[in-house]
């Protein structure tokens, strides 16, 4: 199933990324992209809807990742 959607692409979702995205992840994921950050959580938008997110686990404290608005993400939606 292919999930790069002309949807996602009108957020900046351009050749770049989709010749260095893992096809195998679009399996599990959806492409997103950060729209607005707010402490520890993030509104992001997979090209559809804005949906309210949350870092969890060892995404958060082991690695410290933290997005920034224009990020684009792979996200369990």
């Amino acid at each position: 199933m292919n999930k790069i959607t002309n949807d996602i692409k009108t957020l900046g979702f351009g050749k770049w990324f989709q010749d260095n995205v893992d096809l195998a992840d679009l399996d599990k994921f959806d492409i997103a992209r950060v729209m607005a950050v707010h402490k520890d959580s993030y509104i992001i938008n997979n090209g559809k809807d804005d949906i309210f997110s949350e870092l969890i686990g060892k995404l958060l404290f082991s690695f410290g990742l933290m997005g920034t608005v224009g990020s684009v993400l792979l996200a369990c939606v």
